[in-house]
């Protein structure tokens, strides 16, 4: 898309979902075909289609479509493109048809996982009648435009706001900056990971270490992220090999420049290895590390954990110490610990960890951990400090969030799932589905797959045979061709679903080398759709969201089907496993355990809010801030206390 918007334009609309207002001589606004944005969820006004001209092109519109909205035909690219023919057709008929779409792509490149490209004409998919719904969306996301000013304001918002934010909203505030000279003093931003982003667009060297070796990190994989593994070693190792001898040697020159060897000594033990992976740039750096090593032992820096990180295991502070730290940290981390004292406190059968790069793993618990008299007056002192820190924001304040939504309250943007805060919930009513569609790469084939897994059910590719009544799963697609329309697999979760806990999983089967993008998609339905010829109707889905898939599996989401089979969705994508097929033994039951116990404590947006004064109204024309599924953008939870 870099053809049609500027990276100005592409950054405010993934940021805010407008467009900067820009005054032009220019109404040809009537060419926006806003009769077939809507067929596609997303209204364009007038003064955008003025302010952004691109607006007016298809292969814009075709953008937002895929950002924002969806292509209902698209959608629906099964393998069976409806739910009821599932019902219908034999054993024996599902049987012959799925492995004929396997040969089909099998013959081909006689490696499933083998990623090269295939002639999609001659892989084998059923003919189905297919008949796409009327109707409006019941949602539409709205393109409009925004002042400068405001721009400004919600950036700078973003930027002092202490959340941790993902490389996508770093690299769009790194555009806003550079595009309406906003000027900022680096020293003074909260978030680390954005700081590094400033002193690489502004040309400068960081004034410590371990910032400096996040600069370099950055140039050598794109992320701000400071993680001490053999996959970044070996992609440091790489990059230097494949550069310009010297590039890295000056940078290192300059900070010792600047700040001298002692500096780096500092820190040179903490992070050995990744030092070490960069002496062979030249000569000359090599001796420096040499010398820093030799210094390293005088000046190491010794890392203090902090009074707040010890308080879940640390049973000897008191919480007079812990009265001290609490308002020298950003809301955020409030919340985490919180949460953290609250998971403890309900004595939870298994423990979840969540890690930087967006995996987590989860472990039995050894015994039963409640809460001591003073981490109980620690998590009181860290409650009342939430609330009353929001209160001069939210209170008497009026809010809308719609009865079958629950917003946990949030903690990172890193963990937001489109812009909705990690550990949410969704009510779906009896009848549900769930969807995901993806297209091939450009030069790659792509086969992701769909899983239900809990402890009573396993519903995929493979297992797909088995076929069940309470969870209809559309058939497994193999090869997903942009010129078709890719490929979409779907679940109807049935009211006869009833007493699970699941676990929503996609694996990625083929070897691909770089990210998959896919969209991930779910709402209420009810049982007349089990007989219309479509499985997505992408009118009245709840939300859609647009994610990627970076690893070998992923967990989507996380689903409750309570005694009278009413569904509940949990926003919760992480990564526990690492293998291509999903499973369920001891590692995914303990990981169910730890989720569950998770969603169960987290503290809630709706509670928080009229803790603090905040009016929770039943109509959105009431509210003064509307947090329905469709007006949440990337900076609506990072500003809602700011």
């Amino acid at each position: 898309m870099d053809d049609v918007f500027s990276n100005y334009e592409q950054a405010v609309l993934t940021l805010f979902r407008a467009v900067p207002l820009v005054e032009r001589d220019d109404d040809r606004a009537g060419a926006i075909r806003n009769a077939e944005n809507v067929e596609h969820g997303i209204f364009i006004t007038e003064r955008a289609a003025k302010a952004c001209p691109a607006l007016r092109e298809i292969e814009a519109q075709k953008f937002l479509w895929n950002a924002f909205g969806y292509d209902m035909l698209a959608m629906n690219r099964g393998f069976y493109q409806n739910f009821h023919e599932v019902q219908e057709v034999s054993a024996e008929k599902w049987l012959i048809d799925q492995l004929l779409h396997y040969l089909t792509v099998y013959l081909q490149n006689e490696d499933m996982t083998n990623d090269a490209k295939l002639d999609s004409n001659i892989v084998f998919v059923p003919a189905a009648k297919l008949q796409l719904p009327d109707g409006e969306p019941i949602r539409l996301t709205v393109i409009d435009v925004l002042e400068q000013d405001d721009i400004v304001k919600r950036t700078w918002s973003m930027i002092n706001s202490g959340m941790a934010l993902s490389q996508m909203v770093l690299q769009c505030i790194a555009v806003i900056l550079k595009e309406t000279g906003m000027e900022v003093e680096i020293k003074d931003v909260p978030n680390k990971e954005l700081r590094i982003y400033l002193y690489d667009m502004l040309g400068k060297v960081p004034p410590t270490a371990q910032e400096f070796l996040r600069l370099l990190i950055f140039h050598v994989t794109g992320s701000t992220l400071l993680i001490k593994s053999q996959d970044v070693i070996a992609l440091i190792r790489d990059k230097i090999e494949s550069s310009k001898p010297g590039d890295y040697t000056a940078m290192f020159q300059r900070f010792v420049a600047e700040n001298n060897i002692k500096a780096l000594a500092a820190e040179f033990l903490r992070y050995k290895k990744l030092w070490l992976a960069f002496k062979k740039d030249s000569a000359e750096l090599a001796h420096l590390l040499n010398r820093v090593r030799k210094l390293a032992d005088r000046c190491k820096y010794v890392k203090k954990t902090g009074i707040l990180e010890r308080i879940t295991w640390d049973d000897t502070i008191e919480p007079a110490e812990a009265a001290r730290e609490i308002p020298h940290v950003t809301i955020y981390k409030r919340i985490s610990l919180a949460n953290s004292l609250l998971y403890r406190a309900q004595q939870p059968k298994a423990f979840m960890y969540l890690i930087r790069n967006g995996k987590a793993y989860a472990k039995a618990a050894t015994r039963e951990e409640g809460l001591t008299v003073w981490q109980q007056q620690i998590l009181n002192l860290l409650l009342e400090s939430i609330v009353e820190t929001i209160k001069a924001k939210v209170e008497g304040k009026k809010f809308f969030i719609p009865p079958d939504v629950e917003y946990a309250m949030p903690v990172s943007e890193k963990r937001f799932i489109g812009g909705v805060p990690f550990g949410s919930s969704l009510k779906l009513s009896q009848n549900g589905v769930l969807g995901i569609h993806w297209e091939n790469l450009p030069d790659a084939r792509v086969d992701l797959d769909f899983h239900y897994v809990s402890q009573h059910y396993h519903v995929g590719w493979n297992t797909q045979f088995d076929r069940k009544q309470e969870i209809i799963f559309s058939g497994d697609m193999t090869d997903a061709p942009p010129e078709k329309g890719g490929a979409t697999e779907a679940f109807f979760l049935s009211e006869k679903l009833v007493n699970d806990w699941a676990a929503v999983m996609l694996n990625r089967y083929t070897d691909n080398l770089e990210p998959v993008p896919y969209k991930f998609v779910l709402g209420a339905a009810d049982t007349n759709q089990l007989s219309k010829d479509y499985l997505l109707n992408c009118h009245t889905l709840a939300i859609s969201i647009k994610q990627k898939i970076e690893r070998n599996e992923d967990f989507l989401s996380f689903v409750h089907a309570d005694a009278q089979g009413e569904k509940t969705f949990y926003f919760m994508t992480t990564g526990f496993g690492s293998g291509i097929v999903a499973r369920y033994g001891k590692e995914e039951h303990i990981a169910l355990e730890a989720v569950w116990a998770a969603v169960k404590s987290c503290l809630k947006l709706r509670e928080v809010l009229m803790k603090a004064g905040g009016i929770l109204v039943n109509s959105v024309d009431e509210a003064e801030v509307d947090l329905s599924l469709d007006k949440v953008t990337k900076d609506t939870f990072v500003n809602l206390f700011e």
